[in-house]
C-alpha cells in the first residue's frame, strides 16, 4: 500500500446571497482528516443583458468590510479586517491575498498576479489562512462556517463563491489498481 498525502480543492457555492448587509454562511461539514487549510472568498453578481450570460468577468466587491472562518468554534482570523472598498481601504484583505502564496507554496516571498489596482478592479479575493490549527483528535467532524459583513445590503443575484483547499490522504494499492480515501 502506498499512502500518497495532497491537498485537494473544493469550490462551495451559495447561489444567491439574501439582499442583507450580514449573514452567516455554514459551508460545509467535513472529516478532521480533511480540515480546511486556506480560504479563498469571492462573489459575482448577476447582471442582465451582460454579454457573458449575465455575468461580467470581474467579481465584485460588494461594499464588503468583514470576511471571518469558523472551524468549529475557532475564528480565523482573530482580528476583524474592518476594511471599506467604498473608501478604498482594502490594505488587509490585499495583504492577505499577497500572503497566500507564502503559505501554499511555503516561500519567503510572494509575486502576486494583480497590483493592488487591479485587485480592486477584478477581485476582490479574500483569502484566509487557517492552516495553523491544533490537531485535537477527539473532534471527528469539522464545521465550516463563514460570516459576511458589508456596509451596504448585498445586491441581488449576488453568488458567494469559497474555494477551500484543505488536505487529502488516499491510499493506493498497486496490485490491485485500487484507490481508497482515508
Amino acid at each position: 500500500m502506498i499512502n500518497c498525502a495532497f491537498r485537494n480543492w473544493e469550490l462551495c457555492v451559495y447561489p444567491n446571497l439574501p439582499q442583507t448587509s450580514k449573514h452567516s454562511w455554514m459551508v460545509k461539514t467535513c472529516s478532521q482528516v480533511e480540515k480546511p487549510r486556506c480560504l479563498i472568498i469571492a462573489f459575482l453578481t448577476y447582471t442582465p443583458g451582460s454579454v457573458t450570460d449575465g455575468y461580467s468577468g470581474d467579481y465584485d466587491a460588494c461594499s464588503l468590510t468583514n470576511v471571518k472562518a469558523y472551524i468549529n468554534s475557532i475564528e480565523y482570523p482573530y482580528e476583524d479586517f474592518n476594511e471599506s472598498f467604498d473608501k478604498n481601504l482594502f490594505t488587509m484583505f490585499y495583504q492577505n491575498y499577497i500572503d497566500f502564496q507564502k503559505h501554499y507554496y511555503e516561500r519567503d516571498n510572494s509575486q502576486p498576479c494583480l497590483s493592488r489596482e487591479k485587485y480592486k478592479e477584478l477581485g476582490p479575493f479574500i483569502c484566509i489562512d487557517c492552516s495553523r490549527q491544533s490537531d485535537d483528535a477527539k473532534i471527528s467532524n469539522v464545521d465550516l462556517r463563514l460570516e459576511i459583513e458589508a456596509s451596504n445590503n448585498f445586491p441581488a443575484n449576488t453568488a458567494a463563491y469559497c474555494l477551500v483547499i484543505h488536505d487529502r490522504v488516499i491510499q493506493y494499492n498497486p496490485f490491485t489498481g485500487e484507490v481508497r480515501k482515508l
